[in-house]
């Protein structure tokens, strides 16, 4: 196909995210897509689909010039092929292979283009941030950083479950790996993230503690006080935050088991807390 049409001198910044189906990260993108200076850059988000609760937002974006396109650009490869053959198992594992080898080439040409003196992998867990920092290695990148959000994957039975316990472990020998002998730092967000790397086997000297931060203004800008922000709750619960023996906890995020409300409960309940 021919390349996509250029309007003037503006900065073309392309956003690539799997999914618009999530939260966090899907409402900053397309919240950068609706603010972003048109008059010096140009905005595209590559996605593979999105949900209805992002239509309006989409909308928006694309009323002030933004470009998304939804395409599958990570082609399955596997799709349509049967893993009850050897010999379909074995071209499975040969077109991996294949496209590993691709990505790898053409990740070297890009960071060699751009000839970046820091790297920062937000995530950096698994097979694939290792071939990643091989390759930034390889291209000459002098400082890599991976900022890691979570517990080591051994130690989440969520992720054994949906991997299976020998996946788990390759991915964890991968992300042991990187971090021992490719990283020059690794952000942890606690303390006790930090000793979890430790026991499976990062230097502490590699490890440097940085808390999630909050953006403070949009919540300090609140146009409206605490006691009208609490105008709408039940008489009951009302009461209950009212009283000054009570401690009142209040947390900002999407309702999903990742963000671990249910623990927040469970803790609760073994102090008699009540619930409104």
């Amino acid at each position: 196909k021919e390349k996509l049409s250029r309007e003037g001198t503006r900065i073309r910044v392309l956003q690539v995210v799997g999914s618009l189906s999530v939260g966090g990260l899907e409402n900053k993108v397309l919240q950068l897509a609706k603010t972003i200076n048109l008059d010096k850059f140009e905005c595209l988000i590559l996605s593979r689909d999105s949900q209805v609760k992002y239509d309006a937002d989409i909308k928006r974006a694309k009323k002030r010039g933004a470009q998304i396109i939804f395409k599958l650009y990570r082609p399955k490869f596997w799709d349509g092929l049967s893993m009850g053959s050897l010999l379909k198992r074995a071209t499975l594992l040969l077109m991996k292979a294949m496209l590993l080898v691709r990505y790898a080439m053409v990740e070297y040409k890009l960071y060699r283009y751009i000839s970046p003196d820091i790297i920062h992998y937000r995530g950096g867990g698994g097979l694939r941030y290792l071939a990643k920092k091989i390759v930034a290695k390889l291209s000459g990148v002098a400082i890599i950083i991976t900022t890691y959000h979570s517990f080591p994957i051994l130690t989440r039975e969520d992720q054994i479950k949906k991997l299976g316990l020998r996946k788990a472990r390759l991915y964890n020998w991968a992300e042991v790996f990187g971090f021992k002998y490719l990283d020059n730092v690794l952000v942890a967000l606690t303390e006790e993230e930090k000793q979890a790397h430790i026991t499976r086997g990062v230097p502490e000297k590699c490890i440097v503690v940085i808390p999630n931060g909050i953006d403070l203004p949009p919540f300090l800008a609140c146009p409206y006080g605490r006691q009208a922000a609490r105008a709408h709750i039940q008489d009951e619960a009302l009461a209950a935050l009212n009283d000054s023996h009570n401690l009142t906890i209040g947390a900002v995020g999407r309702l999903d088991p990742v963000k671990g409300f249910h623990e927040l409960i469970v803790a609760a309940s073994r102090h008699n807390c009540r619930f409104g």
